[in-house]
């Protein structure tokens, strides 16, 4: 029923912005690339052992280390020149709690002509808009019931 409210409220809306879609994950993940290959290059201001945390859920995505020193990268991608970027809480809480050692990098004009920018302490030097969003998630579960009458081979 909720959602049927929503939907008829969408429907009476007489104008709406067109939002342009930019996909989030595969510029990311080119951005991502890029930086791993500037690194091995030695095309970056950082030295040390790369380490890749992407899986680890920890905020941030390498992590670079020397016996002296530790930069936690986070990188994100823009498909054109100019653009806006967000954090998720996790990585703007991270960057908060680490800060010099937390080191943005920006990414842009990802699939075609890519350019890297470094900035250490974002959470410093940068003033985002938080933003909170609220959810409404469907989704179709099929019971365990159901699923013991596949015939497995």
């Amino acid at each position: 029923s909720v959602l049927t409210e929503i939907k008829a409220t969408e429907d009476k809306r007489v104008t709406r912005k067109k939002a342009e879609y930019v996909a989030r994950g595969p510029t990311g993940r080119m951005a991502e690339e890029f930086f791993i290959s500037r690194f091995n290059a030695g095309l970056t201001p950082f030295t040390g052992v790369l380490k890749d945390r992407r899986d680890d859920g920890v905020g941030f995505d390498f992590e670079v280390s020397t016996r002296r020193h530790q930069a936690l990268i986070e990188i994100k991608g823009l498909a054109k020149e100019f653009g806006g970027i967000t954090f998720t809480d996790k990585e703007w809480r991270v960057a908060n709690e680490t800060q010099n050692a937390y080191v943005l990098g920006l990414v842009t004009q990802v699939a075609t002509s890519p350019k890297i920018g470094f900035v250490q302490n974002p959470a410093k030097n940068f003033v985002p808009v938080h933003r909170t969003y609220t959810t409404i998630a469907v989704n179709w579960a099929i019971s365990s019931e159901q699923l013991n009458k596949i015939e497995f081979a």
